[in-house]
């Protein structure tokens, strides 16, 4: 990079010839040779980059196209993966969502903020009682079937614990002896 093209505008010919060297990526219109052109042209990479966008912005040159990225990661996320993602988001986890998608946590965990809370589904008389009548307790009164239960009531483990705690305060459920792990669990984990 030579140190005297410092505030110089670019001529036309200079331009042409910028539009000819350039080697811009087939999905995108990314450009890949930045540090190429300063040098070839005596430049800053950031001169290059303000040449590049003014060529795009006359139509000289094809606009940067985000959506069309193949590889997902730091791609923009489609109408059909945010529908996906909202979907998704009641059941699952944000690492959950994003491992099936082949996204990254941070990205799915923004996307679920800017579309604001979920929808709270109201427990109703029939769902209270299909908890009350397949709820399995171990010896201590820890619930052992989260499993069946989120099957059962299609809703995630979180709101039904919370719901079991709310239940055993007004006296509808038995309160638990000791919290933690259900029998069951405790003794698969002490095998390890």
């Amino acid at each position: 990079m030579k140190q005297d093209r410092v505030n110089k505008n670019w001529t036309p010919e200079e331009l042409d010839r910028f539009k000819d060297e350039v080697i811009m990526a087939a999905d995108t219109n990314a450009i890949l040779n930045y540090e190429e052109l300063a040098d070839m042209f005596g430049r800053t990479v950031l001169g290059v980059k303000h040449a590049a966008n003014k060529l795009r912005h006359r139509g000289e040159l094809p606009k940067f196209c985000k959506e069309n990225q193949i590889e997902k990661y730091g791609s923009l996320y489609s109408k059909r993966e945010k529908q996906m993602i909202m979907k998704l988001r009641s059941t699952h986890t944000h690492e959950e969502i994003a491992q099936m998608m082949g996204r990254t946590k941070y990205g799915i965990e923004s996307i679920c903020r800017k579309q604001g809370p979920i929808l709270v589904k109201k427990w109703n008389e029939s769902d209270l009682l299909l908890l009350i009548n397949n709820i399995e307790f171990d010896s201590f009164g820890v619930t052992a079937n989260y499993d069946k239960l989120t099957k059962i009531l299609n809703r995630n483990v979180g709101t039904i614990q919370a719901k079991i705690r709310r239940l055993r305060l007004k006296g509808v459920l038995p309160p638990a002896k000791r919290s933690g792990m259900p029998e069951q669990k405790r003794a698969i984990y002490r095998q390890r």
